[in-house]
């Protein structure tokens, strides 16, 4: 080969390792390797992928994103538009992310970060979000679009990934990656699941969306507060003394920290000491960015958007439970199931002074137009003192109109006249829009908030029209004891928590494998004006009661005329219930005195499996 070919070749050589360069640095680097990737990506979306680790295990994290805009030198470097993180869902800790300081700038807008990471047990999720670091879709400015410095351009280079730099075998367990606005069935199982929940609303998925818990504390507690939103007062929520209606703690810029993401995304992990009380938590949501619906990078917590309260030390954790006067307290007067065109009132006097929970469900405009509604007032003067409002109501479930709301209203001593008119459309019967949740409770119900009222505090007035208000407190008349119970069977014998004797709660796990009838015998202290002794079955995934000790389904049991037992069956589909009974400070097993109910030694509750 003479000298001419072979400079001939060098030459086509030299041209086809130039050509490899531009290929290269046009297609910038290439998607990483790693057991669990995030390839394929869009702008405008998230994408996730859950795995666990089984024991601690060094890992490698490479992420390929982009900066808003070029990085100049002697400048400070623009924001990440679109990135990678790692976050333990156990605790919501971001333990890796990709950040513009020490990302590598590629060609253009391109981001790189590389890293090496030691991860102990526990489940992961690794996220990348690509929604630009401001609100709006430009994502970069005319002239570097012109110039080809779109970080939207990016896209198909875009991708993280985690893999272990040892074996791996039996160390991470890989779920199937999503991609998208990560609002579906999925949502649940993400969101922040502390050993010791009290509630969460998140993650709020919903635009123009309110959550709300009523709960009570029976001690001193700390509970641990976790909420994630959009400031100044977008999506925020706060926690109130329900019974004096104080805020003691809200969601603004000085009580939270930055979240990640979009600047707006505001993030709050504190402690909240709360003595005895009641207490209502609530989160509120607007139309636009929200977990599901981003219109900037979501925080790096994403599926925590809402509110999550839990108790900080575990063992406390029965020191709170739910508020609901429909199963904590008796009603003390009723006017519920109205019909259109419809105006019921009752009258009462106190002698004495007394709180009342009242709770009323109708249909409220959000101009605060009252078509179903309650109200009260006292005589002589008819003065109103508590009126149902928008501001102060909650969804009620349904159309977006209908609304619940629960107040704490201290009366004193006096005669008061509850109201409750509905107008021509959309009331108990006729729904033309979506019907409530409880559509039995359209209406006003007032119930004590002391857990029991003595006799005569609270008097019917005469001038009730018949069948338009339910019954006052009062105690009822002695009954014959009851026949003997049938005794529990040894091998049909699923739960026994009786005899028991005062100050006494328990709470034991039912597993259901296929529909099963039950029998239930339950031995308690209730009365018209309240509950004392007392036992109910829940759901353990939503918390739904599905049977419960009340006045109206037990019966007189002999002895003190607030001994009431309940026998009957009930039939539970496949699922897991907990069985719950408490007892108060006095009148149950082993001190009863001269009261004692026909049976005392059932006093609890016995289940027993009558057919599978």
């Amino acid at each position: 080969m003479n000298k001419r070919h072979v400079i001939r070749l060098q030459l086509v050589l030299l041209g086809l390792l130039v050509v490899l360069l531009v290929v290269r640095t046009l297609s910038g680097p290439p998607a990483p390797d790693g057991l669990v990737v995030l390839a394929d990506l869009e702008p405008d979306a998230l994408a996730r992928a859950g795995f666990a680790v089984e024991r601690p295990v060094v890992v490698r994290l490479e992420g390929i994103g982009s900066f808003h805009g070029p990085v100049e030198a002697g400048r400070d470097r623009p924001p990440l538009a679109a990135y990678g993180w790692l976050l333990r869902r156990e605790d919501r800790a971001v333990v890796w992310r990709m950040e513009p300081g020490t990302a590598a700038s590629e060609r253009g807008t391109l981001a790189r970060s590389i890293d090496t990471l030691g991860l102990d047990p526990g489940t992961y999720d690794l996220y990348f979000a690509s929604y630009g670091a401001s609100f709006g879709r430009s994502g970069s400015s005319v002239v570097q679009r012109l110039v080809g410095a779109n970080w939207r351009d990016d896209a198909d280079r875009w991708a993280v990934a985690v893999q272990p730099l040892d074996d791996a075998a039996g160390v991470i367990a890989v779920e199937e990656a999503e991609a998208g606005s990560l609002a579906g069935s999925l949502a649940g199982a993400l969101a922040p699941q502390p050993p010791a929940l009290v509630w969460t609303s998140a993650p709020m998925a919903e635009g123009r969306s309110e959550a709300s818990h009523l709960f009570e504390v029976d001690e001193p507690v700390v509970l641990d507060l976790y909420a994630c939103g959009e400031l100044p007062e977008m999506d925020y929520g706060w926690v109130e003394d329900a019974v004096a209606g104080r805020r003691i703690w809200t969601m603004t810029m000085d009580t939270t920290e930055p979240a990640g993401g979009a600047e707006a995304n505001r993030l709050a992990r504190v402690p909240l000491r709360l003595a005895p009380g009641i207490y209502r938590a609530v989160f509120r949501t607007d139309a636009g960015h929200h977990y599901g619906s981003w219109r900037a990078n979501p925080p790096l917590d994403p599926a925590a958007w809402g509110m999550t309260l839990s108790v900080a030390q575990p063992r406390q954790a029965r020191a709170v439970t739910p508020f609901d006067p429909w199963t904590m307290r008796t009603p003390l007067l009723r006017i519920t199931s109205v019909p259109n065109n419809t105006a019921r009132s009752a009258t009462f006097t106190l002698t004495e002074p007394l709180t009342v929970v009242v709770y009323a469900v109708g249909e409220i405009g959000r101009g605060d137009d009252r078509y179903d509604h309650a109200w009260i007032t006292r005589a002589p003067g008819s003065d109103v003192v508590w009126r149902m409002s928008r501001a102060a109501s909650r969804p009620a479930g349904g159309h977006e109109n209908n609304r619940v709301e629960i107040a704490f209203l201290p009366l004193q001593p006096g005669t008061y006249t509850v109201h409750y008119e509905t107008d021509g459309s959309h009331a108990f019967g006729n729904w033309s829009n979506g019907a409530p949740t409880h559509p039995e409770r359209w209406g006003v119900t007032l119930f004590p908030l002391p857990a029991s009222v003595e006799p005569g505090v609270i008097q019917q007035q005469p001038d009730e029209a018949p069948g338009e208000a339910g019954p006052m407190a009062g105690m009822p008349t002695a009954a014959p004891p009851p026949p003997a119970p049938t005794p529990p069977d040894p091998e049909r014998l699923v739960l026994q928590m009786a005899p028991l004797g005062n100050e006494v709660r328990r709470d034991e796990r039912l597993v259901v494998s296929e529909p099963t009838t039950y029998r239930l015998y339950a031995l308690g202290e209730l009365s018209l004006s309240g509950r004392y002794d007392y036992g109910w079955i829940e759901r353990a995934d939503t918390g739904d009661i599905v049977w419960e000790m009340t006045w109206e389904n037990t019966r007189p049991a002999g002895g003190d005329d607030r001994n009431r037992f309940f026998e009957g069956t009930i039939r539970l589909e496949p699922g897991t219930y907990v069985v719950h009974f408490r007892t108060d400070w006095s009148h149950a097993y082993g001190d009863f005195g001269g009261e004692a109910p026909a049976y005392p030694e059932r006093w609890g509750l016995t289940i027993e499996r009558v057919t599978p």
